[in-house]
């Protein structure tokens, strides 16, 4: 049944579709960024769903422009009756009854319209189904721009809970060094029962973050099958080889950049363009329309049919209609004026958005570098830290602290990178921009 409407079942499962069409879903297959957002343009819902309202918009385009080309119908028409009857007579004013016999009747008739001029109703409203085609494109353009911004951040954020992963687990295989050594060192006098208790307690504590670390990274799987528009997990392998990518604009760029090519100020544009053609087409109403029209028509109760024609020019003129133009007229104004609010308020927060991201992109970038310098000086400190214990010459707080400094400078170092690429495509998005990144 679904079929012939060029649409899949509704019973039938959209995300079991996806995974059947692209094979790089399939288990233990290497899924990349790139095919990943490929995927999601290709099958998300939300730009399924997006595409048919802009192809529905520019359909009503269509129907708007036939209003200026001549109409031609076809009728015809067959009809058989009586025409009964009755009458009173005589004294008592009997009724009588007269039977008449049944008529048939046949018609078939051609009629023509032009509309010659209507004070620019029908030219209006064919100018606000183009506005309201043209808000429909930028907001397809809009959720693109989300949809590949979910993707990617989404994607990032797998990689990030996948690095914190190995980086909890190499914290924990680190502690287990840690504590094996120093059980050796109370096993030939060196050590204390309190320094086994320490490290324990830090082990433990290690082992709890790695459980959360796990149970994030399912979740941010959970999150990119999401993105992709998949309901389960096929099983895929994602692909952790990502060149970082250097995006440098000014604040003062970025923002006349937005204002250029965000799709969701073109679209509060072409709303208000389009509630401003609705108001002239509500003013038409108080005017008069001019059409030429004509007809041929055979007809009769037998043949020859009688032939019939008419050609000339109609005006009509709606004198009084209760007040129902003047109301639409006042509803057009009042949405002409939400229109023109709605685009201020879509160009601050345009600003807003705009100003944040970069704001966001800065600061990642400086945290990068000073995680880097971080790891390098917990490392160092470390080593001296476990030379000094080894030595009978420091104290285990200070390894410990050392080793927790470095698992902290790690996780910072990651977090700041991806933190960065997310800040760096949320950017781009509300700059208004796809694909376009500068290379430092």
């Amino acid at each position: 049944m679904w079929e012939k409407y060029k649409i899949p079942s509704p019973q039938s499962s959209w995300s079991e579709m996806t995974v059947n069409s692209e094979p790089l879903l399939a288990k233990d297959k290497n899924l990349s960024l790139i095919k990943a957002t490929e995927i999601a343009l290709n099958h998300h819902p939300d730009l399924v769903r997006q595409r048919s309202l802009f192809q529905a918009a520019n359909s009503r385009v269509n129907q708007a422009l036939s209003q200026f080309f001549p109409q031609l119908s076809l009728n015809a028409g067959y009809s058989h009756s009586t025409n009964n009857s009755s009458s009173l007579s005589g004294s008592h004013r009997a009724s009588q009854i007269h039977w008449n016999d049944s008529n048939r009747h046949q018609s078939a008739g051609l009629e023509l319209s032009q509309l010659i001029f209507d004070f620019g109703q029908t030219n209006a409203a064919h100018k606000q189904t183009k506005h309201r085609a043209n808000a429909a494109q930028f907001e397809l353009e809009n959720v693109v721009l989300k949809t590949l911004l979910e993707v990617r951040e989404s994607y990032f954020t797998y990689l990030e809970e996948m690095a914190l992963l190995e980086v909890s687990e190499q914290t924990v295989a680190n502690f287990e060094k840690h504590l094996d050594r120093i059980q050796k060192f109370l096993a030939v006098g060196r050590g204390i029962k309190a320094d086994v208790a320490r490290t324990e307690v830090d082990l433990a504590e290690a082992r709890l973050e790695k459980l959360r670390n796990q149970n994030r990274l399912q979740k941010a799987r959970l999150t990119l099958n999401a993105a992709m528009g998949l309901e389960e997990d096929p099983g895929y392998r994602v692909d952790r080889n990502i060149p970082q990518h250097f995006f440098d604009i000014s604040q003062k760029d970025a923002v006349l950049q937005s204002r250029e090519s965000r799709p969701d100020l073109k679209v509060s544009w072409e709303e208000f363009k389009a509630a401003e053609q609705s108001l002239i087409q509500a003013k038409g109403g108080y005017y008069p329309s001019l059409s030429l029209g004509g007809s041929y028509g055979l007809s009769g109760s037998s043949t020859p049919w009688i032939q019939n024609w008419s050609f000339g020019p109609s005006l009509r003129w709606n004198i009084f209609d209760s007040l129902s133009t003047s109301a639409e007229i006042e509803e057009a104004r009042a949405l002409l004026r939400e229109k023109r609010a709605a685009l201020a308020k879509t160009k601050q927060l345009a600003y807003l958005e705009v100003s944040e991201a970069w704001l966001d992109n800065q600061e990642a970038k400086k945290r990068m570098a000073l995680a880097k310098e971080s790891i390098r000086a917990a490392e160092e400190s470390l080593k001296l830290a476990k030379g000094r214990y080894d030595a009978d010459r420091g104290i285990l707080l200070e390894q410990t602290t050392a080793e927790l400094s470095l698992a902290r400078a790690r996780v910072e170092e990651v977090s700041s990178r991806f933190d960065y690429e997310r800040a760096s495509v949320r950017l781009l998005e509300n700059i208004g921009l796809v694909n376009s990144k500068k290379k430092k």
